[in-house]
């Protein structure tokens, strides 16, 4: 990838344009850890940089950015850029600036705007590599100012601070808790976003009592509830997981980041899955299409709670015992119900499948058709 991205570089310096690689790449090159994408500036103009790569398309025409393709990968390339006016807090009002300096000058964090030129020589404007020795997360310029721009580098300064174990500067963080309520404008697809990668980071434990203690869950009272309860008992969790234990502190599905109709589905699953385990009612029916995910993240939820009332043994044991694994799996239907025992379209028909379910996982009858049919018409169900 990074072979790439000097071969695109190189091929703007030969059309006499600048190039750098810039941003999060650069700080993960230099601590010597995985990144996965890599990010251009130049000041060569969007309608330029498609002459120069035929194969490239326009990303954003407001951020004047274009996908760069060389060798297999993908570079966002940008021209060089100042952001003016912010509205709402999050979206910048933009204009062309000729040097690099300017650019650099207008990134969130100073380890993130340190470039590397073709020849993997470090560009630092804004003292980067002396944060990168020290690890400490500081943004590039007034911490108010820059904070008070885009209320998503408060999220963003915890996430890298889980990522790198770094140290946030007592400047950013003063601002921050000056700040914290500008969160209000950040829409619930960028708070997942952004909480979804940090819970993902590996010292993310580290972390989560200093997030609690600048209210950075202030404007989600949801979010906030569970946090809590996390930061008490913790254990890793995924977004989702999450968004699942301020369901269930709340009694209904978290409005407060964004989740699909398959996801809330899973939350409530999750949240019968553990009112089922705190009544101890541990049931065969209750496995049947078992969704084992929603299963493991109940468990783990109940843990976290300090409730520990069965463990995934309990449930592999059960699992392994069942006879079926689906009711779709029963020897006999609706139809196979009304004809052998002569009945008409009635709720009738539902209670006695229900009772061969029953009687195949209790083990009173074998799923087979003859079998279920005999022992349907040797029991007795009032309509």
């Amino acid at each position: 990838m990074l072979e790439g991205a000097l071969k695109v570089l190189k091929k703007f310096e030969e059309e006499n344009y600048q190039a750098y690689i810039v941003g999060g790449f650069v700080r993960d090159y230099l601590l010597d850890i995985p990144a996965y994408d890599i990010d251009i500036t130049t000041n060569c103009l969007p309608n330029e940089v498609e002459r120069i790569f035929p194969n490239s398309f326009v990303q954003s025409e407001k951020y004047r950015t274009v996908t760069v393709s060389m060798d297999g990968y993908r570079y966002e390339v940008t021209t060089y850029r100042t952001d003016s006016k912010y509205k709402d807090h999050r979206h910048p009002d933009t204009k062309v600036t000729k040097t690099l300096k300017h650019d650099v000058k207008r990134r969130d964090f100073t380890i993130n705007a340190l470039c590397l030129d073709s020849d993997l020589n470090v560009i630092d404007y804004v003292e980067g590599l002396l944060d990168l020795k020290n690890k400490v997360i500081r943004t590039v310029g007034s911490p108010m100012r820059r904070i008070n721009e885009d209320a998503l580098r408060i999220f963003r300064a915890f996430r890298f601070a889980s990522r790198l174990d770094f140290e946030i500067d007592v400047q950013t963080l003063n601002a921050i808790k000056l700040n914290v309520s500008l969160l209000k404008h950040i829409s619930k697809e960028r708070v997942r976003t952004e909480l979804s990668k940090t819970f993902e980071e590996p010292y993310f434990e580290k972390v989560l009592p200093l997030m609690l203690e600048y209210d950075l869950f202030k404007e989600y009272p949801d979010l906030n509830e569970a946090a809590k309860v996390l930061n008490r008992s913790y254990h890793k969790v995924d977004i989702i997981e999450f968004a699942t234990i301020a369901s269930y502190l709340k009694g209904s599905v978290t409005e407060e980041v964004l989740l699909s109709k398959k996801e809330i589905k899973t939350i409530n699953q999750t949240i019968d899955y553990i009112k089922a385990f705190e009544n101890r009612y541990l049931s065969k029916k209750l496995l049947l299409d078992v969704d084992k995910k929603s299963i493991i993240s109940a468990l783990k939820i109940m843990s976290i709670f300090h409730n520990v009332i069965y463990t995934k043994e309990d449930i592999d044991g059960l699992l392994k015992d069942m006879p079926i694994s689906s009711a779709k799996e029963l020897d006999l239907d609706g139809n196979d119900v009304k004809k052998s025992l002569k009945l008409e379209d009635s709720p009738l028909i539902k209670k006695y499948l229900d009772a061969a379910l029953d009687a195949v996982l209790g083990g009173l009858c074998q799923n087979k058709k003859a079998k279920l049919t005999k022992y349907l018409k040797g029991i007795s169900i009032d309509e």
